[in-house]
């Protein structure tokens, strides 16, 4: 029979496996995503716990010992109980071109992790989870009445992160500082094809060009993070936030190559190489800063507001020189509501008085690009609304939680090339428990 430190063990284990089982996956093919996500890196992965998404994905100035933060890595000097954590999500997206409209889907889990206290006033965490995707199936005819072509454009992979974060309590209850560094690792894949369409007078089918860039990119990034929280009267408090990142880099090894094919009945017939090249180079990532306002009453509200940039305009993908991205800017608000966290719970009534219930909005210029060699001559933006839930389980410190996300990124009325309408649910527990520690009997 399994003991209960055994079976937690299982639980986190399985977690971590099917989270690294997906990351080897998602490199075979590329399931339906977003356009945008041709563009830089891929298209950033949402960094905040389930019950940080539900509040407009906030983070920078949030602390609770029972939560891992994800965002600042300050707040695990607060950590009080051993903390696993995972989410999944699901996100159905509308996306229009102006010409023709679609519906897409993404299943995917969010992140692992596992936070807990070493001492009193020092905290751990490590996890897993996505740091980009790229993962788009472009395709154009072009019919000019002597050969009519097709264009084609593919993308799949991303970049996965894997971090180790250290909180510490620097003052009593008061001020707070962390770092955090993650190994960042995956394979970028690009492919472009001209393909000629034959008609019923060709002799010979015609000889199609295939572009392939590969790149398989690692490297480090460091985080740094402080909160400092501030009794201001009986039970309520005033927290402020401050996150950044130190200069990082991502070392990639790239093949580039262009073939020429036939395509036959049978599939397609390679006629020659034309190059195949490789190149080893450093790509350096964009610096990221940000600063949030916490105020909590009670233990029943709490109300938080942040705003974060991220200097994109610097960036150069390897020989990409059409990605010239913009430097992004996010201002995100949230708000928690628990009518009564101790409430006694044995009657039904009283369970949802001590249910979390959270909402937030975000705004945020992203960092696509906004000039006329992509076609786009606006900046692209991207607004959300989010709520949730968090239950928490009887006679335990465990959670299960809810966010949802209604929002859109683009607009056709703005002259962006694609226009995205979102709805995404996030669903993920967490186990809270005194891990670790022996129990004495009498």
């Amino acid at each position: 029979m399994f003991s209960p430190i055994s079976l937690k063990i299982a639980i986190v284990g399985s977690a971590f496996s099917l989270f690294f089982n997906q990351t080897a996956a998602q490199n075979s093919y590329a399931n339906n995503g977003s356009p945008y996500s041709k563009f830089g890196l891929g298209d950033l992965q949402t960094v905040a716990s389930v019950s940080n998404r539900a509040m407009g994905n906030i983070g920078i100035a949030v602390q609770n010992p029972l939560y891992t933060n994800l965002v600042n890595p300050a707040s695990f000097g607060s950590l009080s109980l051993t903390t696993f954590s995972t989410s999944f999500s699901t996100k159905l997206t509308q996306i229009s071109s102006g010409l023709q409209q679609q519906v897409r889907a993404d299943n995917n889990l969010a992140y692992a992790t596992l936070s807990f206290p070493v001492a009193k006033f020092w905290g751990v965490g490590v996890g897993v989870m996505p740091y980009t995707d790229i993962n788009y199936a472009i395709t154009s005819y072009i019919d000019d009445g002597e050969r009519s072509r097709l264009l084609s454009y593919k993308g799949s992979g991303g970049l996965n992160r894997y971090y180790i974060a250290n909180g510490f309590e620097l003052l009593k209850k008061r001020l707070y500082l962390g770092v955090s560094a993650s190994y960042l690792v995956g394979n970028l894949d690009y492919y472009e094809r001209l393909e000629f369409v034959a008609n019923s007078l060709a002799v010979d089918p015609f000889v199609n060009i295939q572009i392939v860039n590969q790149q398989r990119d690692n490297g480090f990034l460091i985080n740094a993070g402080l909160q400092y929280k501030q009794k201001i009267k009986q039970n309520n408090f005033l927290t402020i936030g401050l996150i950044g990142d130190v200069a990082s880099s991502l070392k990639t090894n790239q093949t580039y190559s262009a073939l020429r094919y036939r395509s036959l009945n049978i599939g397609d017939f390679i006629v020659d190489s034309l190059f195949s090249t490789k190149k080893i180079s450093t790509v350096a990532l964009p610096t990221h800063l940000g600063a949030g306002l916490t105020y909590e009453l009670s233990s029943k509200l709490l109300l938080s507001v942040e705003a974060s940039q991220q200097n994109w305009a610097t960036f150069k993908a390897l020989d990409d020189n059409e990605d010239s991205l913009s430097n992004s800017f996010s201002i995100n608000f949230g708000a928690s509501i628990t009518p009564d966290i101790n409430a006694n719970t044995i009657k039904m009534k009283n369970y949802w008085k001590v249910v979390s219930y959270r909402f937030g909005a975000q705004y945020q210029q992203t960092n696509l690009p906004a000039n006329l060699k992509t076609n786009i001559s606006a900046p692209v933006n991207q607004f959300g609304i989010t709520f949730g839930v968090s239950l928490p389980l009887r006679k335990s410190f465990s959670q299960i939680h809810f966010a949802a996300e209604l929002g859109q990124r683009g607009n056709l009325k703005q002259n962006n090339i694609i226009e995205e309408k979102y709805g995404k649910l996030t669903v993920g527990f967490t186990l809270d428990d005194r891990w670790f520690i022996k129990r004495k009997y009498d």
